[in-house]
């Protein structure tokens, strides 16, 4: 799915070079649950948010989204709200993974695999207590090359080469970096 109300891309083709700079976005989902046994507060960092919905990955199915526990800006920025996760408590959030178009296909500029990320803080609720965030990356390639039309590119039919990597939580203490 296209992100940042931008038209949803459909069965067409994206033509090189005239579409190779054009932004496209992925919308993926995620959910977190509170496994600990003290109420949390959480932070989307990135381009991302909670959001009520359905989850397969939940035994209940149906989340909503988490009360907030404060906002940082006055201008109610989303970047700098927290929410509040009771323990055994799970929250669905979305973010987007953007890159050119050039960027999403195996002819890369750069070669490699487009990576996009989001991460989770998670705080606990002492002021000299602690923070575990958690990065998420997306690694893909959903465009493929047209067989027989040269610099044509289309999102793949089936399956195509897209890694979700939740890499392990980095845990900072407050009272270290506050003694810095």
């Amino acid at each position: 799915m296209t992100y940042h109300a931008s038209a949803e891309a459909g069965r067409e083709e994206f033509v090189f070079p005239e579409h190779a700079n054009q932004l496209m976005w992925f919308e993926l989902r995620g959910v977190v649950t509170n496994e600990g046994r003290s109420t949390a507060r959480i932070r989307i960092v990135g381009d991302g948010e909670f959001i009520a919905g359905e989850s397969p990955l939940l035994p209940d199915g149906q989340v909503e989204v988490p009360p907030v526990a404060s906002e940082w800006r006055s201008d109610r920025t989303y970047l700098f709200r927290e929410h509040v996760l009771r323990p055994g408590q799970s929250a669905m959030f979305r973010w987007a993974a953007g890159h050119t178009v050039a960027d999403w296909t195996e002819d890369s500029p750069d070669g490699g695999t487009p990576r996009a990320g989001v991460s989770l803080e998670v705080f606990d609720s002492a002021a000299h207590g602690v923070i575990d965030t958690v990065k998420l990356e997306v690694q893909a390639r959903p465009l493929v090359s047209v067989p027989v039309r040269s610099g044509h590119w289309a999102l793949a039919d089936g399956p195509s080469e897209v890694d979700v990597v939740v890499w392990p939580a980095e845990r900072r203490y407050l009272a270290e970096e506050a003694s810095a």
